[in-house]
């Protein structure tokens, strides 16, 4: 008698879990109270979130352990927990974010750039690219032409119809070429025509919003005496022995051809320079061109 009470129990369940499912399947739930506000307080609660989660008007960085969190799902892991509620949670949560933070920083690596903008493309019914106001990119990506016919990093920006503010880096090594006409392979200023083909630069006029540009140069590192001996064969030691103001000089001309295109076309745009050493990026000594 046991086993034929435990299979009416059975059964019953089954019957109860059925009634359940079709009961939820057929009535679709209540519209979110919380979506039912007006859009301003929505923004509002966001941002009490974000300043009490320490993410509000911070650099929106998107690094290495980003992509790697969301390959092939693009979920966003690296938003705060609020922006995994729902779709239009998610894409109300990262307007808010792009929209205040003080910059958008991305790394230029050919596939970190696919990346992003399949990310960004995710966000239905919206060109979530027009969020993005300020953009920081560390380092230009130093092209391979056999992969890119042209530079996914300039592809991403022009995509940013809105930017107002662009801040590029360059290494000395991208603004100098060698000469092969002097004994020791000294590096002298690089074209700028040249230059601005290789990274693509000449479609930076297409920014119709830029109000400043800020150009971040990152000067050679001086060689100790114990390397000296070796820098006719290290590039970045051989940089040093030129002037510093050489070897950041193109970088320089590309600021004035970018102010004076634009003053062309009846766009002010502001553009800075700065030149330092080291890895760490601080728009603190800045020219103003």
């Amino acid at each position: 008698m046991q086993p034929q009470s435990s299979l009416d129990n059975l059964k019953g369940l089954h019957t109860a879990l059925n009634k359940v499912v079709k009961y939820h399947a057929l009535d679709p739930p209540d519209p979110s109270r919380f979506l039912g506000i007006p859009r301003e307080l929505r923004d509002l609660i966001y941002k009490e979130h974000l300043i009490a989660t320490n993410k509000w008007g911070e650099d929106f960085c998107l690094n290495e352990k980003s992509r790697l969190l969301d390959r092939g799902t693009m979920l966003p892991h690296f938003l705060p927990s609020i922006g995994r509620v729902n779709r239009q949670v998610r894409s109300e949560v990262t307007e808010v974010i792009l929209r205040a933070c003080s910059d958008m920083v991305v790394q230029t690596e050919g596939s970190y750039i696919e990346f992003i903008i399949k990310w960004l493309e995710t966000y239905e019914n919206v060109n979530s690219f027009d969020w993005i106001k300020r953009l920081c990119v560390p380092t230009m990506y130093h092209m391979n032409r056999d992969m890119y016919k042209h530079n996914p990093t300039m592809h991403f920006i022009m995509r940013c119809s809105k930017l107002r503010r662009l801040s590029l880096t360059f290494h000395a090594s991208a603004t100098t070429i060698g000469d092969p006409n002097t004994p020791i392979h000294r590096m002298t200023r690089r074209p700028l025509n040249e230059f601005m083909d290789y990274y693509d630069l000449h479609h930076i006029l297409g920014c119709e919003c830029l109000e400043e540009l800020r150009l971040d140069g990152i000067l050679p590192s001086k060689p100790s005496k114990r390397v000296e001996i070796f820098s006719v064969y290290t590039p970045i030691h051989r940089n040093a022995r030129r002037n510093d103001e050489d070897t950041l000089e193109t970088l320089v001309q590309f600021g004035r051809w970018a102010k004076d295109s634009f003053a062309k076309k009846r766009q002010t745009v502001v553009v800075h320079i700065q030149k330092r050493r080291g890895h760490f990026v601080w728009w603190g000594d800045m020219e103003t061109l």
